[in-house]
């Protein structure tokens, strides 16, 4: 049977190789649900053909974001409910991301961190849409925080799903070219000195062993570089919502690059960026494993993925139809959530069919 993070869990847990009692209470949480999820302490229930009588057991999932196994129907209907707001034109995928410098920073006061990154890159992508020497119009876009390296280790950077055009003074639609309308050292330059005003302004150095530690840091990420990365336009309107929904629902790894666990040991797959992303194995104890996964649960109640520009959700409905009509967007009408629709796409078979006797389950479904 293949190892995953939560069996994994689970067996390092009852061996006593990892000790949660440690973790915050969001943490906890997360740990608790993992250990759980589809198993019979998480509760089952039983899908029984009206026709034959043929019965399959589900053992309930746990539903948390943090955990491997429930990502991939959360991410469908996420993918199914954005689908209403896609409009007839090309779209961007921007990277915002932290110099390693501010490491120290995130695992003190994550919330901050993680915020400042969204208002600061949010605030330099509509600051420079807006200026009409690069674009002159109000965008839309989509950020989604990811806190990891693909080694697990601490990188925090948000992707940004950015419309190529939008709306002017006079309330027209102005598309951009090809190309993405900004320039990556405009962005990072503005971006970088955003950041730094914020965090000087809003840190507490005094949550350091070493107060003057702070002011280190601060000197040490204005003399880099900051990295601001910019892809090619999507191909068309429908590969938006499957792009972004690679990034909206990913964890800090998936079971599907977990190798072994043996002798406490854990090995999985990871990208080597530094090296031409070459597939690589990495091994680490349980103990190192587990810390460096519940490194990257989000603080609480915090939204990973934010919308903003005339994606924002105030009077966002309304906002769309009149945006639809200036790119020429067909209506898509109203969404209704189909989870028998959800879970044939999850699972790329009809789950409607029963497959015993090959006839609709329930006569519901006619």
């Amino acid at each position: 049977m293949r190892e995953t993070v939560n069996s994994i869990f689970r067996s390092a847990f009852q061996a006593k190789l990892i000790d949660p009692s440690k973790l915050n209470r969001k943490q906890k949480k997360v740990f608790d649900d993992i250990c759980k999820c589809k198993t019979p302490e998480n509760g089952l229930h039983i899908d029984r053909c009206d026709n034959c009588g043929h019965e399959l057991i589900h053992y309930n999932s746990c539903k948390n974001p943090c955990c491997p196994l429930c990502q991939a129907v959360e991410k469908e209907i996420w993918s199914m409910k954005q689908e209403f707001y896609v409009l007839n034109t090309h779209y961007f995928h921007v990277v915002f991301t932290l110099p390693s410098e501010l490491n120290t920073l995130a695992l003190i006061d994550p919330k901050l961190i993680y915020t400042l990154l969204f208002d600061c890159s949010a605030e330099t992508l509509k600051q420079l849409s807006e200026d009409p020497q690069y674009l002159g119009a109000k965008i839309g876009f989509t950020s989604v925080l990811h806190t990891w390296g693909s080694n697990l280790s601490l990188h925090p950077h948000v992707h940004c799903v950015v419309s190529g055009g939008g709306t002017d003074r006079m309330g027209n639609w102005k598309s951009s070219k090809k190309k993405f309308f900004i320039p990556v050292k405009v962005m990072s330059a503005l971006f970088k000195g955003k950041y730094l005003s914020g965090l000087k302004s809003s840190f507490d150095p005094d949550k350091l062993d070493d107060p003057d530690d702070f002011q280190k840091i601060i000197d040490q990420c204005y003399e880099k570089d900051w990295v601001v990365y910019t892809k090619k336009p999507m191909k068309d309107p429908s590969h938006v919502i499957r792009y972004l929904s690679r990034y909206t629902h990913r964890i800090a790894i998936s079971n599907q690059r977990i190798i072994s666990y043996t002798d406490g040991i854990v090995t999985f797959r990871y990208k080597d960026y530094r090296d031409h992303s070459k597939l690589k194995e990495m091994s680490l104890t349980v103990q190192e494993f587990f810390r460096r996964f519940m490194m990257h649960v989000p603080p609480h109640q915090f939204m990973r993925i934010r919308h903003y520009g005339f994606l924002g959700n105030r009077n966002k409905d309304e906002r769309m139809k009149l945006l639809r009509s200036l790119t020429n967007t067909p209506d898509p009408g109203i969404f209704k959530l189909d989870m028998v629709k959800v879970i044939s796409r999850v699972l790329k078979k009809d789950v409607s069919i029963c497959p015993c006797c090959g006839n609709l389950r329930h006569p519901l479904l006619e």
